[in-house]
């Protein structure tokens, strides 16, 4: 008797495995596509500028220096510091990197030398992130396969992260956050291996993964600490050997780091200085607002109005979490099984809600309410609220399960960080936690979460008493879908949180690049961004940097259109006080936070 092969569960097995291997084949190519997609025409920012200046054996100030005392400069004049050549040799390098100690040498040194193989062009010192960015991809296929023991699982983790919009984007940067990602990942797993094996050479491996993260990101430490709780969570505190070999491990690549801690002491002031952005107080509600934008940048990056400001949409976002928060509260509340099981839990979520709207109940209008019923802002806060219900649920469903070796992992790894960063913040009033890209290692514990979840859902990890593979595979294609939407969208442009100051470069570049012969002229201190801003500049535009009024007011008797970048107060408030000055504001970009860092740009005459 002949079996059809067609009917049979093993080919209907075969074609499964195979569509979804295709599926995955598709979603990395994707991927791909989406982190080489123009990567020369994307904003090449101030901190993109800082990289090429350091690795081409400059410090900012010398630059700075150099072409303060020239009289016209080109774009060519600017760029020339943005160029590895034999004039600088590594050693340059190094000195140049040691007079910025807040940024660990690894990743600039490491881009040193691939421009050297692969040209000084934008193309080619973002393509170091790219590449990074692709590693991070087996480095999380690793991590998912140590963590759940599933290869499928572990696909799932890779497919998310390559239409993330967060993850692509900064793929497409001269910076060192796609390659502390993959040092992130990597250490993780290979902690995850050490303590499931217990060998010397994976504690070794572990020690080299270590010190790699500490020479790449300084935020890495961080990342050590969400790791340390887990060892010794999971070993319920106890000295044994497990911990010791992990103490032993992190002792071993602390020492290997303290070299640049002798950098670092030596030029505290430097740090201090470069880093005072930081220092600069942020709202606790512009915080929050951040810290959620955070999370949904992990797998979605839409569209809003663009007559509403997007920290209103995340306030209104949070205001109706906060009110979907309070029904479900007062219904368990009224629910005497919970009450009793859980008394602690309501009334800490009593106290969180009524001290969100408290925070929140004036930061609403009427124009930002009516702004809602914008169709795309619309879209895009549902979406929003969608993402964070399955995020605050994928949470939830770590917690209450009762595999805590995957929970405390996952926890730690999302928790340390941010709140420690948090805390800070709230203690010396800064804004670190309000950066999203320091929040990295917290991104990618909510990622497994939701991975953890959706694994579950589709019955891959036995998490679930019935799984509920068609729900699993609707939130699925709703999460590749929107990732790979987010990421079509932001092809030609830069996203709003990336490139800061900078993301307005386009529009100034623009008004400048329409006059006839035009001269741009700015103060010293506005050095690395007028680099910046030249490779957006024609190359007819003059510029000319200034240290004193006196030099401007020479400048003032040419007759070509006058251009003034981003004047400081003291400079504005003397050329107001001249009569014999006309001076007009140009560009003023809308402001996402008060207090933003903001770029403008001014016409100057005599009257």
């Amino acid at each position: 008797m002949k079996i059809s092969l067609i009917g049979s569960k093993t080919f209907g097995k075969t074609i499964k495995d195979y569509a979804w291997f295709c599926l995955i084949i598709l979603i990395i190519c994707l991927g791909i596509f989406f982190r080489c997609a123009n990567l020369e025409q994307k904003i090449f920012w101030v901190d993109e500028v800082a990289t090429y200046v350091r690795i081409s054996g400059y410090t900012q100030a010398e630059v700075t220096q150099k072409l303060t005392n020239q009289e016209w400069l080109s774009v060519a004049d600017l760029q020339q510091y943005q160029k590895v050549s034999s004039a600088r040799n590594l050693h340059d390098t190094f000195n140049a990197l040691k007079k910025s100690p807040e940024h660990a040498p690894l990743y600039f040194l490491l881009a040193r030398f691939w421009v050297q193989i692969f040209g000084n062009s934008v193309t080619a010192i973002r393509s170091l992130s790219v590449v990074c960015s692709l590693l991070a991809l087996l480095c999380l296929y690793w991590l998912g396969w140590e963590l759940f023991k599933s290869t499928k699982t572990a696909d799932l983790s890779m497919m998310l992260l390559s239409v993330s919009p967060f993850y692509v984007a900064y793929a497409q940067e001269a910076r060192p956050y796609s390659l502390w990602t993959v040092t992130i990942l990597l250490s993780s797993a290979i902690l995850l291996r050490a303590l499931r094996t217990n060998q010397l050479q994976n504690w070794l491996f572990y020690t080299v993964s270590s010190i790699l993260a500490f020479y790449i990101s300084l935020f890495s430490f961080l990342v050590v600490i969400g790791q340390g709780s887990y060892v010794f969570i999971i070993n319920k505190f106890k000295f044994n050997q497990k911990t010791s070999n992990y103490l032993l491990s992190l002792s071993l690549a602390v020492i290997a780091f303290l070299p640049w801690c002798l950098v670092i002491a030596q030029n505290w002031q430097a740090l201090q200085d470069n880093t005072s952005w930081m220092d600069q107080p942020l709202q606790i509600s512009a915080m929050l607002g951040i810290w959620i934008a955070s999370i949904l940048l992990i797998f979605g990056d839409l569209p809003l109005s663009s007559d509403l400001n997007p920290l209103k949409v995340v306030i209104i976002l949070v205001m109706l979490v906060v009110i979907l928060g309070l029904g479900i509260i007062i219904y368990f509340y009224f629910q005497k099984k919970y009450l009793k099981k859980n008394r602690l839990i309501w009334y800490l979520s009593f106290t969180i809600v009524g001290i969100l709207i408290t925070i929140y109940q004036n930061k609403l209008d009427q124009s930002s309410l009516v702004a809602i019923l914008d169709p795309v802002t619309f879209i895009g806060i549902s979406t929003a609220l969608i993402l964070l219900i399955l995020v605050f649920y994928s949470l939830l469903f770590l917690i209450f399960n009762h595999q805590q070796k995957i929970t405390w992992f996952i926890l730690t790894q999302a928790i340390a960080t941010p709140t420690i960063l948090i805390i800070t913040d709230l203690i010396f009033n800064d804004q670190r936690s309000a950066t999203p890209r320091y929040l990295i290692p917290a991104q990618l514990g909510i990622h497994l979460a939701v991975v953890c979840l959706l694994a579950s859902q589709l019955g891959w990890i036995n998490w679930m008493k019935k799984s509920q593979p068609q729900l699993g595979r609707i939130i699925l294609s709703f999460l590749l879908v929107l990732g790979i939407i987010s990421c079509t969208l932001n092809l030609e442009k830069s996203p709003q949180y990336q490139k800061s100051r900078n993301l307005h470069n386009i529009s100034i570049a623009e008004i400048i690049n329409q006059a006839q012969s035009p001269i741009l002229i700015s103060e010293a201190n506005q050095t690395m961004d007028v680099i910046s801003l030249s490779y957006n500049l024609q190359t007819k535009v003059k510029i000319k940097f200034i240290d004193s009024n006196a030099t401007l007011f020479k400048l003032l008797d040419i007759t070509n259109p006058i251009f003034l970048f981003n004047p400081s107060t003291q400079l504005k408030q003397s050329i107001q006080n001249n009569i014999q000055i006309s001076m007009k504001e140009i560009y003023q970009p809308k402001l996402i936070t008060p207090g933003e860092i903001h770029l403008t740009l001014w016409s100057i005459k005599r009257k």
